[in-house]
């Protein structure tokens, strides 16, 4: 049976065992990358989706959702500061917790949008 694959050049039958090969190897090496994060790496991962997760429960663009935030201090003063306590909760926990202080941190200073 023929591939529909186009390829430049032709390759031999022996030869589709070490590209098989070389690309589980390249993709092996790939994922160990993605283990070789940096604390500071996972901690911003971690507040990315804490605000993506937020703007989507409450209908923001993540933008607006980021600004908001940012506004109060919110991912430095609470996300990131408490990341050893937060991160281990249920993602609906972490999106009631990062509400809640949201709209309390605003409500101090007198702003809210969104």
């Amino acid at each position: 049976m023929k591939s529909n694959l186009l390829l430049p050049y032709e390759i031999a039958e022996e030869d589709f065992f070490v590209i098989f090969v070389l690309l589980k190897l390249q993709r092996m090496n790939s994922m160990e990358r993605l283990f070789e994060l940096s604390d500071i790496e996972i901690r911003m991962g971690f507040a990315s989706s804490c605000v993506e997760a937020t703007a989507k429960r409450t209908g923001c663009t993540y933008k607006e959702m980021y600004q908001r935030m940012k506004r109060v201090g919110l991912i430095n003063n609470f996300i990131i500061r408490h990341y050893d306590t937060i991160h281990t909760e249920s993602r609906e926990n972490i999106i009631e917790s990062v509400l809640e202080c949201l709209e309390n941190w605003e409500k101090k200073k007198g702003d809210h949008s969104c």
